[in-house]
């Protein structure tokens, strides 16, 4: 309050100098609210000059109305007799308006001192902070993570919002505070200690996962930044509920483990066919490690073996976002080829665009070669009793027309005796001899087929057998066939009726012969072997145990699969009316009743493969494969020459 005022205008140069470089603006009013005095600052408040503000009132010149605004701070000054303030807004400025009551000798008031501030930008700011405050509130209310403060001493809750509230099983964050009273309620003592050293020694925390406790008492997993502010005794930070990633973390890791640990081969590439994943099982088939397979395309297991319409019709089918099933005969890192059964998929995103494509692989080489081999050891076993049934047969007629033709040749015999020499009928006796004659010889082939003739076995060498027989077997095949001879020179004795050995080398001799027409080669091989058990499964009716091989061999015009089904059948012959039927079904009959085993193979236009064995007798192996994955021992180096042979024919 200003008591005694002299309303006179001041006569004072250094005053009005102080009163016009206030920054506030200054009036001076009457009691009529009329400015008596204003300086330079008040005038440029509003645009004016102090000569142009005097004798007008000041709401007239502050707010612009002719008459006092409600709340007026001079009109409560005159009830108060108190210094009075007001914010008004005049336009887009803001004002604060200060009023002072000046006092008459009454303690009346006969005017005042309006101090007027321009806080435009003042309050502008502070709307600003109310602005940003607010914006802070709705962020930390409605956030999607948990904000909090703890205080570090015993870690209560002095603060959060409604989205850690609901993490905790709380409806509100009020609720949540006013009952978190100490960090054993939701947090495992122990984490704690973890988290709050952590935090001590680094001032942060980033992204620290833990288990936390609902209000019912069940466990969730949270992931958390914070900050310690030691001088204020609170920890400050966000949390993030991330129960539902870590379940699928470990789902995608008990998933990750099975394509690790599947046998089947599992490779993953992107849309354009580039290799970005493989397990372990695709290194253990293919031989490619994980990183010499990563970045390239499934290419590098290409053999040539498919065409490439194969490849064509594969891709169409998965890029038109089908699955395609099929096999494969692909190429190991080794060379090696293998036969994989395969499904390729594609994987699209939401948008149904496809963005890899997922490959589930199995090697079927080993299945493949397994019903390959169950088949033929079917076709072995049909074959078998097929010629075991056709033995009975031809061995049962052979047995009782032998009894017939001794009866013929018994009296034929007789009557050639009784005839003159010179009688007419001497002649057609001596053809019906003949002709019994020839018909034993037959009957005698049925018997050695169906293994009911009697053998005179004897110990004997088969090279020995084999060299006795040289210059008739060149006789007998002629000069445009070379005779050659790759004998073992350890083979073992046999227990075997000679005569019987010589027919079955004859006999295989003349079938070779009659093959090659124009000349070519005939190679005799003989081998001890030791047949183990692996070798009896692929072999129908083959016993283990140790064995002496005989092998023939020749460059004849071969035989179809189907001729080759029924060579060993009586009477069965593709020489047409020179041939009995009889020379190979002899051999078979020899070499079954001696105990032996005999196989051929054959293509036609490639070299024909005979081969028998027999228990201490003769041997051989599947034709297409090795007879053992071991070294020969010393001395038998030559004793699988037989298979080069094969090897050279193209097979």
């Amino acid at each position: 309050m200003i008591s005694d005022p002299s309303l006179s205008p001041a006569t004072s140069l250094e005053w009005q100098m102080v009163f016009d470089k206030l920054k506030d603006g200054i009036f001076i009013l009457d009691a009529d609210q009329r400015i008596v005095r204003c300086n330079k600052a008040a005038a440029e408040l509003f645009r004016l000059v102090p000569e142009q503000t005097i004798g007008k009132r000041c709401f007239e010149i502050v707010h612009g109305t002719p008459s006092p605004f409600a709340d007026c701070p001079f009109q409560r000054t005159i009830v108060s007799r108190q210094r009075e303030r007001k914010e008004i807004q005049v336009g887009d400025r803001w004002f604060e308006i200060v009023a002072d009551p000046i006092l008459d000798a009454e303690q009346k008031v006969a005017g005042a001192v309006h101090i007027v501030s321009d806080v435009t930008e003042q309050k502008r700011a502070e709307e600003k902070i109310r602005e940003s405050e607010e914006t802070y509130r709705n962020l930390f209310q409605n956030a999607q993570v948990g904000l909090f403060r703890t205080r570090i001493s015993d870690g209560k809750i002095l603060e959060s919002n409604d989205q850690l509230a609901r993490m905790f099983g709380y409806d509100n964050r009020e609720e949540f505070i006013a009952e978190y009273v100490t960090s054993k309620n939701y947090v495992d003592p122990g984490t704690r200690e973890r988290m709050v050293a952590e935090i001590q020694k680094n001032g942060t925390i980033q992204n620290f996962q833990a288990r936390f406790y609902r209000k019912d008492g069940s466990i969730f997993w949270a992931q958390y930044s914070a900050k310690i502010y030691p001088e204020k005794g609170w920890i400050e930070g966000v949390a993030e509920d991330i129960t539902g990633r870590k379940q699928i973390e470990a789902e995608r890791e008990r998933l990750q483990t099975a394509v690790q640990q599947a046998g089947d081969v599992i490779v993953i590439t992107d849309s354009d066919g580039t290799i970005q994943y493989v397990n372990p099982a695709f290194t253990a088939v293919t031989g490619y490690r994980a990183e010499e397979a990563v970045g390239q395309n499934p290419r590098i297991l290409k053999s040539g073996e498919q065409n490439q319409e194969f490849y064509q019709e594969l891709w169409q089918t998965i890029t038109s976002g089908r699955t395609w099933r099929g096999r494969f005969v692909n190429r190991k890192k080794d060379g090696i080829f293998y036969t994989e059964e395969a499904s390729i998929s594609p994987v699209k995103d939401a948008t149904g665009r496809i963005i890899n494509y997922v490959a589930v692989k199995r090697d079927i080489t080993e299945q493949l070669r397994r019903s390959q081999q169950q088949a033929i050891l079917q076709e072995q076993f049909y074959q078998a009793q097929k010629m075991e049934s056709i033995g009975r047969l031809a061995g049962g007629v052979a047995h009782d027309f032998n009894n017939m033709l001794n009866v013929i040749l018994g009296y034929g015999e007789s009557l050639l005796h009784e005839l003159h020499p010179q009688d007419p009928l001497r002649k057609q006796a001596q053809q019906i001899v003949e002709a019994a004659k020839r018909s034993a010889d037959l009957t005698r082939q049925l018997l050695a087929f169906s293994r009911k003739q009697v053998l005179r076995p004897e110990v004997l060498q088969l090279n020995e057998v084999l060299r006795n027989l040289e210059n008739m077997l060149r006789r007998l095949i002629g000069e445009d066939i070379e005779l050659v001879f790759a004998l073992a020179e350890d083979t073992q004795p046999i227990l075997a009726d000679p005569s019987q050995i010589e027919q079955v080398i004859l006999n295989l001799a003349v079938n070779a012969r009659d093959a090659m027409p124009t000349g070519g080669r005939l190679l005799f091989e003989t081998a001890n072997a030791d047949l183990d058990q692996a070798y009896a499964k692929t072999h129908a009716g083959v016993a283990p145990g140790k064995y002496v091989c005989l092998a023939v061999s020749d460059t004849g015009c071969g035989m179809s699969s189907d001729v080759m089904a029924h060579i060993f059948e009586p009477f069965f012959s593709t020489k047409g009316e020179r041939g009995t039927g009889l020379g190979l079904s002899t051999v078979y009959g020899i070499v079954k009743q001696s105990g032996g085993h005999i196989y051929v193979y054959a293509e036609p236009g490639k070299a024909q493969l005979l081969k028998f064995i027999s228990g201490r007798l003769w041997r051989t192996a599947h034709p297409k494969s090795k007879p053992s994955s071991r070294r020969p021992e010393k001395g038998r180096e030559n004793t699988f020459s037989w298979w080069k042979m094969k090897k050279s024919c193209g097979n």
